[in-house]
């Protein structure tokens, strides 16, 4: 019971009669259950699920929102986790559910590049909200002084 042994005996009457003589009194071990456990596919369904709920697009290797990464989210023995991609040590932040994990992505402040990082971004690499961006920028015209 509970991967260890109560028990032995040579026969099944003797066996019998132990669990009988224990369950009157009320001193029987109580079996725990073991957790049911979920699969790849199970948890892919609940990711993609939340990701639709929250508007995030859900690709191989982590979760976007206007493509910028906001993490990732996973699950590993039925205890969810997620990753932020600020993460340093990319430590995995427990989570009670695929909901909470995706929430706690949805907090993620996305931040936007300045125009001097656009600017030294190779033009392939840049979004089509990134273009739009330095499409509205305006040189700054710095102004001679004159001295009067």
């Amino acid at each position: 019971m509970n991967d260890k042994e109560e028990f032995r005996a040579i026969t099944q009457m003797k066996c019998h009669d132990f669990v009988t003589w224990h369950y009157k009194r009320g001193t029987l071990p109580i079996q725990q259950e073991t957790p049911a456990t979920i699969t790849g596919n199970e948890v892919m369904c609940s990711i993609a699920a939340q990701c639709e709920q929250f508007g995030f697009e859900l690709l191989d290797d982590s979760i976007y929102k206007d493509e910028q990464k906001l993490g990732s989210i996973g699950c590993t023995e039925g205890k969810w986790w997620v990753i932020r991609p600020t993460s340093v040590h990319q430590q995995k932040v427990p989570c009670d559910s695929a909901f909470e994990a995706v929430w706690v992505l949805s907090m993620v402040e996305l931040t936007q590049p300045s125009r001097e990082e656009l600017l030294d971004k190779p033009f392939d690499e840049l979004t089509p909200q990134e273009w739009e961006r330095l499409r509205e920028y305006q040189p700054v015209v710095e102004r001679e002084l004159v001295a009067a």
